[in-house]
């Protein structure tokens, strides 16, 4: 039996590639939020959202149950709160 291991480094690298290729990390969507820029900073953090970062997807969640950067869907935000939830996110539960 062939180990996928070489597959799963491979296809590692290669996200990892494309992440950086879009110059999409939390760091620059957080300094693109605190300087005011949400729509930048919400499509920075759904391009990770949308690849199963977890910090993202709360950031994701939340910008869009308030309005920020993109206008406000409940439904939307709390799809993506539950996401950041699986993901393990403390922040994400009810209540926290």
């Amino acid at each position: 039996m062939r180990s996928i291991l070489p597959r799963v480094v491979v296809g590692t690298c290669l996200l990892l590639f494309a992440i950086a290729a879009r110059g999409a990390s939390v760091a620059s969507a957080v300094s693109a939020y605190s300087k005011g820029d949400r729509a930048s900073a919400y499509r920075e953090f759904l391009s990770l959202a949308r690849i199963g970062n977890g910090v993202a997807q709360l950031n994701v969640g939340v910008m869009l149950l308030n309005g920020e950067g993109v206008p406000r869907d409940v439904r939307e935000g709390f799809y993506w709160l539950m996401c950041a939830q699986d993901n393990g996110v403390a922040d994400a539960r009810p209540g926290a």
